[in-house]
């Protein structure tokens, strides 16, 4: 019988391991000096900080009259969370937006911009999820 060579014997193994099944097939893992493991776990736990975002949206004549409005919603917003006692650095700004309302046009009349809609959001992370409720109750009386 014709001597193999180191790489042809390792081939044959890998090819072998594969053929016959996953119990073989980890053995031979092992056997390269290799460890297998496969497994599952879960964890549960009750939730201590709780991540919400609040937006809210405006609509003005032009550009700046619809960023002004959800300027002073999101200020009121920040400050009803101020009062709720989350602190500033719990908060962030997630998004914000600015397009054109168009009404579109029927053949006749080209497509025209009738309005602009601004709009912004607010991360909050609330340390006590119980404030939820609360928060958001008062994030949606500021304009949210």
């Amino acid at each position: 019988m014709p001597a193999r060579s180191p790489r042809a014997a390792a081939l044959a193994g890998l090819l072998a391991a594969a053929l016959a099944g996953p119990a073989d097939a980890q053995t031979a893992a092992v056997c390269r000096g290799e460890i297998v493991v496969q497994g599952e776990g879960r964890a549960q736990a009750v939730p201590d900080v709780l991540r919400a975002v609040f937006s809210v949206e405006a609509e003005g004549a032009g550009p700046a009259e619809a960023l002004s409005d959800a300027s002073g919603r999101v200020a009121a917003m920040l400050d009803a969370f101020a009062e709720a006692g989350i602190e500033d650095a719990d908060l962030q700004t997630v998004d914000i937006s600015l397009f054109p309302v168009r009404e579109h046009g029927d053949g006749v009349r080209a497509p025209r911009i009738t309005a602009w809609r601004a709009g912004s959001g607010v991360a909050a992370t609330l340390r006590d999820p119980a404030l939820f409720g609360a928060v958001a109750q008062a994030a949606t009386e500021a304009g949210a």
